[in-house]
């Protein structure tokens, strides 16, 4: 049996080109969805601007931010949580 050592270096130069097109691509599509999205985070912010609380009570903050970023990521968990040591 042979044993083919497989490396992250691309084999042909065919490889660099389509990969380079890939991850430009890739930051034109993160551009854009950060410019669509850009407007709802900035009204969040100043949402939870006009509303202060205590440092490691933020109950309305962590509920707006979960309630947003949930709309694009089912696995949001909402729930207590511990200050970091």
């Amino acid at each position: 049996m042979d044993v083919v050592a497989h490396s992250r270096v691309p084999d042909r130069i065919s490889d660099v080109s389509t990969t380079a097109v890939s991850i430009s691509s890739l930051k034109d599509e993160v551009q854009a969805t950060i410019e669509e999205r850009s407007g709802a985070f900035v009204r969040l912010a100043h949402d939870i601007h006009a509303h202060p609380e205590e440092t490691f009570a933020e109950r309305y903050a962590a509920a707006r931010v979960t309630m947003r970023v949930g709309r694009h990521d089912p696995f949001i968990v909402s729930g207590p949580a511990r200050p970091p040591n």
